[in-house]
């Protein structure tokens, strides 16, 4: 399954875990920081483009104060081809190589996705959007998204965002569950997160 298959544009994933259950020196060695860089970012290119359709930003940090390290990897929907002297990780396989520097084999990350669907076939029957209101100083106003909490968090989902714009449905989703890196795939990580739009949205054929 490509990412553009259920219409995501993005797919991030945030670590925060403590430095004593992190090998951050191996890390370092791995991305070959130096050893007394604080923080990094790279892209993560793709292996085989016609089979994967996105790429990969990575981003950690070391946060002193709270002794802890952040990591954040970005599945962004656009193929980038690798370069020669590209070596693993690659965007395809990336998640499963950064659980090595775990000291355990899960950890709790905090989920965000992004969909776009044509505004013309999404249908929104539970609220509409956009909407067209007035504000007495102000005048007319188009309210075009709505942030929704989810205080129950069904199927782990927190918040989600919806936005009309022009003729595009934005959906943005929040969810917070445990990732178990050597089983890491992303066509599943899509399918549920397209199993939670489909509650709230209807794309019609």
């Amino acid at each position: 399954m490509k990412m553009r298959d259920v219409n995501c544009g993005r797919l991030s994933y945030t670590f925060k875990v403590a430095t004593s259950k992190f090998d951050l020196e191996a890390l370092k060695s791995a991305v070959k920081a130096d050893e007394n860089a604080k923080r990094g970012f790279h892209v993560v290119n793709t292996q085989d483009s016609e089979i994967a359709d996105y790429h990969v930003h990575f981003e950690w940090g070391v946060r002193n104060k709270l002794d802890e390290v952040k990591l954040e990897l970005d599945y962004v929907a656009t193929p980038v081809k690798p370069k020669s002297e590209d070596r693993e990780p690659f965007a395809e396989n990336v998640m499963r190589w950064l659980g090595q520097f775990f000291k355990h084999e899960d950890a709790n990350a905090r989920v965000h996705s992004d969909f776009e669907f044509d505004a013309k076939t999404a249908v929104l029957s539970w609220f509409p959007l956009p909407l067209r209101t007035k504000i007495t100083q102000v005048g007319d106003a188009i309210l075009d998204g709505v942030a929704v909490a989810l205080p129950s968090q069904p199927d782990c989902v927190s918040r989600f965002f919806l936005s009309e714009i022009k003729d595009t449905l934005f959906v943005g989703i929040e969810s917070e569950r445990r990732v178990k890196f050597a089983d890491f795939l992303l066509d599943k990580e899509l399918q549920t997160e397209k199993a939670f739009v489909d509650k709230i949205i209807e794309v019609k054929s």
